[in-house]
């Protein structure tokens, strides 16, 4: 064998070793490439989650607030008619006096 066959077939080996290595390379690359989507989905699905979890979250303390300004409006309204009673009690009472006195 010569120098030339010799450089050749070291060529050609190195060659092949190569190939094979880009072979394996783009199997798993291609592998890589086919998880994507579940990896996607999946952190598509824990943001949305979250998401629903502020939002809920959000909702739950405005619906307190809301709950808490009902009350307040609520016994604000019966102190008010408990004090227009009161006073149209009072009057008829003032009033029931008067007729009596006329009498």
């Amino acid at each position: 064998m010569s120098l030339i066959d010799i450089v050749l077939l070291a060529s050609l080996a190195l060659f092949l070793l190569v190939m094979i290595w880009l072979a394996f390379r783009l199997a798993v690359m291609q592998r890589q490439q086919q998880g994507l989507p579940d990896l996607l989905n999946a952190g598509l699905e824990a943001r949305h989650r979250d998401m629903l979890k502020d939002l809920h979250e959000g909702l739950s303390r405005e619906g307190s607030r809301t709950q808490s300004g009902l009350q307040a409006l609520q016994q604000d309204q019966a102190r008010s008619q408990t004090q227009f009673l009161d006073a149209t009690m009072k009057t008829f009472a003032e009033q029931g006096k008067q007729q009596q006195e006329l009498t």
